[in-house]
């Protein structure tokens, strides 16, 4: 049933593709798309993390980010339950989603749906997480593409305080900035290899147990061995690597991309992944974080030459490749990960646990 819907999302972005690009028809697919994003979301009453939200929205002195703190106090005043600051979380980091997708593409529509479905357990469960994301690829967008450095600067001071571990990301800018197109990804290689070691030494040597707090991103439930890291990250490897061989084919063809800002942001955000893949293969909170939690980079990366074919074939050849990959993301996630690993240890379960605590939506099974 799920494959199904997702095939008349499929037919349905190919015919919002060829719709004209103007600001009426723009704003129509997202008002669409940002109600099928929440309709699918907002009724959310149970995931994994929701015991843990509720005790800091009971407990405002517990360990917290200052932003949802801030957020809870201020609910607390006013007399509103945990339920509104998690539909808050939802309706904000859908927006700079959605707006961070429309700046790059007008099928905004196939972007953030295929996103939500393959995302689906993170983005209900780590609310403070993607809300911080979302904040960061637009300052990045505003930053790099649009020249506000102003917003730019706000919208990342509101994606530290929404998540802290968003203070690994500042890295990007300062990289990005100081790097040419040339050497950008030879740099990405040697900050991978270096934090691949720091992360064998913290684990190794046990010195995660002497920094307060991030010691608990270390422990055995957060860590895993090669073999089960490799698996974890594997489809998205691939997804990488698919996506860098197009890239490449994509500027032989169009060279005018190599001075597109555009292009140019999206590229340097997807390869800026790679630094995370070798140190997720133990840690496996980085390949959710910082590798698997960009994929709607990589799908806009894959759409936007696409505005520059002047025929159906080759559009529609890239469309069926996209498709292929998020087919085998979803088939990799959500049926041979619980097959191999068991029911209860997997992304549907708690897919499963989450989409049926919506009262509005039948049941799935």
């Amino acid at each position: 049933m799920i494959f199904l819907l997702l095939f008349l999302t499929f037919l349905i972005s190919v015919f919002l593709q060829f719709i004209d690009d103007n600001k009426i028809n723009k704003n129509l697919i997202l008002i669409f798309t940002l109600f099928l994003f929440y309709y699918l979301t907002f009724g959310v009453t149970d995931t994994a993390d929701w015991e843990a939200y509720l005790w800091r929205f009971d407990d405002p002195d517990s360990k917290s980010d200052l932003l949802f703190r801030y957020l809870t106090v201020l609910a607390v005043l006013l007399g509103y339950s945990f339920e509104i600051i998690y539909q808050l979380h939802l309706v904000i980091f859908g927006f700079f989603f959605a707006f961070f997708i429309s700046r790059f593409t007008k099928n905004i529509f196939l972007v953030l749906i295929f996103y939500l479905v393959i995302n689906y357990v993170p983005l209900v469960n780590q609310i403070r997480y993607y809300l911080a994301l979302s904040f960061f690829l637009s300052s990045m967008y505003l930053l790099f593409c649009a020249k506000r450095k102003v917003l730019s600067v706000l919208l990342l001071i509101l994606s530290i305080l929404s998540h802290s571990s968003m203070v690994v990301l500042i890295l990007f800018p300062f990289l990005s900035h100081y790097s040419t197109n040339k050497n950008f990804l030879k740099r990405i290689f040697y900050a991978s290899f270096s934090l691949f070691v720091l992360v064998f030494c913290f684990i190794t040597l046990g010195i995660s147990n002497f920094l307060p707090h991030y010691d608990l991103y270390f422990g055995k439930e957060l860590t895993s061995s090669i073999i089960g890291g490799i698996f974890n990250n594997l489809p998205f490897i691939i997804f990488i690597i698919f996506l860098y061989i197009k890239q490449k084919s994509d500027v032989l063809k169009y060279p005018e991309l190599l001075e597109d800002q555009k292009f140019i942001l999206l590229s340097r955000l997807s390869l800026f992944t790679i630094i995370f893949i070798p140190a997720a293969f133990y840690l496996q909170v980085l390949g959710h974080r910082y590798v698997q939690g960009f994929l709607v980079v990589w799908i806009c990366l894959f759409l936007y030459p696409l505005r520059l074919e002047k025929s159906f074939y080759p559009y529609f050849s890239s469309l069926i490749g996209l498709l292929s990959l998020l087919i085998f993301l979803l088939f990799y996630i959500y049926i041979l990960t619980p097959l191999l690993f068991g029911e209860a240890d997997s992304y549907r379960f708690e897919f499963v646990r989450s989409f049926n605590s919506i009262d509005y939506l039948p049941d799935i099974k």
